[in-house]
């Protein structure tokens, strides 16, 4: 008798020589069925199973094409969308119309637009196109981008140990039942508040009703949404509640942001101090950190992009071992909808073909509302407690707010890596294992990230990562289009070529115009669009030296090399270009602002060589069409290019 599986799957997956039937995930238990080919019944763990279908060894026989469709997207459609905007409007304000009658009619043109269908948001009011214009005169183009996530207030709002005691009222007391108020909450939580300031002999902070309210109304749980505030007001809140925190498995909902650490590091050998960016993505269900990078420049679209990588990418032993990281924690698949705020760091090119291409729900959220996004925010407040133990850090508890800048730049020692290997060291081996508290989970628990993880991975099936083909079209989101020669493709000043190119070279001769995807944070390797089939195909450099290189940094290297209008990049002056770094000498600013510059500049080259270094692992496991027999099932295809995204060498799991 064979265990029940929730859902018969149909793919096939490698184990050693051998293709074996995936059955489905068995019914109540973190494991997949498998079928072997003697027609034996087997299973492996689930973890076990995401493992294998991230690195290509899961193969979908039913009916799919060999090859991979990159979607074709309109580059920058709400800044032109903007422009369009501002330039009916100047019109229709130089024929006489008022704000209002030129809303109107600009509200209906625009709707019926075909071009602007795909931006997917309402017509804006007047009081943003007046800004916009404003924006437009003072700073042209580059004032059509939202900058709103700039504004707000950072620093707290009441004192960390008056929020420690309210939270352990609510969690022992308040929803336990309802005779217990947010006016009595408050009366207790001060009373312990005003002896606790006492016995630390601490001046105390603000500590009034409306603290404990924003503690309330900032909860993503709505069991704590019953204080006695009135039926009208409640429901409202309930329904507030509602509306994003409902969530109740790994993956459902994946919230991310980014925020200037609260400490100084060592950022070169003359002992400059800055302060690191940090871009995280946190699961809702579980807690579980999924995405951690650090910068030491202001988030971009490719910080994020490279957090979504890293959300659909298992971990290897390498990364493990580089932390000397002890909790070694397998999280990862593809989510189902991810929040993130509306600045220009989470739009662009290479995160609009990321959500596209992975089909996920991307929700903005409203400016000026942290409310609506209550874990990852939540999460930076656990952070910044962290960071307060640290050596620089600027906020400590006996010196809260801005008072220790000065301080904290004379005792600062901590260089960006050994920064980064602790912040690593601690997501793990700390935060990864720390109980939550039972009103701040949407689980109702007091389990950690990792038995939250682990126990929902028994209950649900977590949604799988994409598989290596899948991956190798996610982030191609540049768009362009260029001439196939004799000797391949040029781009940007660099050669591409490869046997399948040549093929198609010799079906539709030279001279043809051909569309091609590239990924702007990596350029050693293009997508090239088959016009006879409509498929794309992966195309290396030609140099197979050739650095993982941004699609910025290489026009800043051609820059400063300055070759020949016919002249051809090759590896070994772009990477002699980023050891002698001719190419970031020239900064413009203050002696720190140089420095933190040179910097960022040198991490990122230390960045780009570790990249180089290692190959990309990408695979496109072809099989034969599948007819009526399973004798016809399926043949695996290695390419002989080892640096080819068609190809794929890691070590079979265990």
């Amino acid at each position: 008798m064979t265990d029940l599986v929730e859902k018969y799957d149909g793919r096939q997956i490698v184990i050693g020589d051998e293709l074996h039937e995936v059955r489905g995930h068995i019914k109540g238990r973190a494991a997949v069925s498998l079928k072997a080919p003697n027609g034996t019944f087997h299973e492996i763990s689930s973890e076990d199973f995401r493992l294998r279908v991230a690195e290509g060894y899961v193969l979908d026989q039913r009916g799919r094409e060999a090859g991979i469709r990159i979607p074709s997207e309109t580059d920058k459609l709400e800044t032109s969308f903007r422009k369009a905007v501002l330039s009916m409007s100047a019109r229709l304000e130089r024929e006489g119309l008022s704000w209002h009658q030129r809303h109107r009619t600009m509200k209906d043109y625009f709707e019926s637009r075909p071009e602007f269908a795909g931006r997917q948001k309402p017509f804006p009011g007047i009081r943003a196109i007046q800004k916009w214009r404003k924006g437009f005169q003072e700073e042209s183009t580059s004032a059509l981008h939202d900058k709103r996530y700039l504004s707000g207030n950072r620093l707290p709002r009441h004192s960390k140990i008056f929020e420690k005691i309210v939270l352990d009222i609510l969690e022992k007391q308040y929803i336990k039942h309802d005779r217990m108020t947010a006016k009595a909450v408050w009366q207790l939580a001060r009373a312990e508040y005003s002896e606790a300031c006492k016995r630390e002999g601490i001046k105390p902070g603000p500590c009034g009703v409306k603290v404990v309210n924003s503690l309330i109304r900032s909860l993503p749980h709505d069991d704590v949404v019953k204080s006695r505030i009135g039926a009208p007001e409640a429901r409202k809140r309930l329904i507030e509640a509602n509306r994003f925190v409902k969530v109740s498995q790994p993956l459902e909902r994946v919230e991310i942001d980014s925020t200037e650490a609260d400490v100084f590091i060592v950022i070169d050998d003359e002992g400059h101090v800055a302060r690191p960016w940090i871009c995280a993505a946190i699961d809702c269900a579980t807690g579980m950190i999924l995405g951690l990078e650090v910068s030491l420049t202001a988030p971009k679209s490719i910080m994020t992009a490279l957090v979504l990588k890293e959300i659909m990418t298992p971990k290897d032993p390498e990364f493990f071992g580089q932390f000397q990281i002890e909790n070694r924690i397998l999280a990862c698949g593809r989510p189902i909808q991810i929040v993130a705020d509306q600045g220009s760091e989470n739009s662009g090119e290479v995160i609009e073909s990321c959500v596209t291409s992975a089909c996920l729900l991307f929700s903005p959220n409203l400016p000026a509302h942290p409310e609506d996004k209550p874990y990852i925010e939540r999460f930076f407040k656990t952070l910044n407690g962290f960071l307060t133990t640290l050596p620089g850090a600027t906020t400590t508890r006996e010196m809260p707010n801005r008072t220790r800048i000065s301080k904290a730049q004379k005792e600062a020692y901590l260089s960006f890596d050994d920064f980064v290997t602790v912040l690593q060291q601690w997501r793990f081996d700390a935060y990864a294992i720390q109980p939550r508290r039972r009103v701040e989970n949407p689980l109702r628990t007091l389990e950690s990230p990792k038995m939250a993880w682990q126990r929902l991975d028994e209950e649900y099936v977590i949604p799988e990562p994409p598989t290596p083909e899948e991956m190798a079209g996610l982030f191609y989101g540049g768009t362009a289009e260029r001439t196939l020669h004799h000797y391949g493709i040029e781009f940007e000043r660099v050669q591409y070529s490869s046997a399948d190119l040549s093929r198609l070279r010799r079906a539709i001769g030279t001279g043809v115009k051909l569309t091609i995807h590239y990924d702007p944070t990596d350029l050693r390797m293009i997508g090239v669009v088959n016009p006879l089939t409509n498929d794309t195909f992966f195309v290396p450099t030609k140099d197979a030296e050739f650095p993982a290189i941004s699609i910025d940094d290489l026009r800043r290297i051609r820059e400063r090399l300055m070759p020949e209008p016919d002249e051809f990049l090759s590896a070994e002056r772009t990477i002699a270009a980023i050891h002698a770094r001719i190419h970031h000498k020239h900064f413009k600013g203050t002696p720190a602002k140089k420095a933190k510059k040179r910097a960022a500049r040198k991490q990122q080259d230390k960045r780009m060589a570790e990249k180089s270094r290692k190959p990309l692992e990408v695979e496109m496991e072809i099989s034969a069409r599948a007819h009526n027999t399973a004798s016809q099932t399926t043949t695996i295809l290695k390419s002989s290019n080892p640096r080819s995204p068609l190809e794929l060498k890691p070590k079979m799991p265990k």
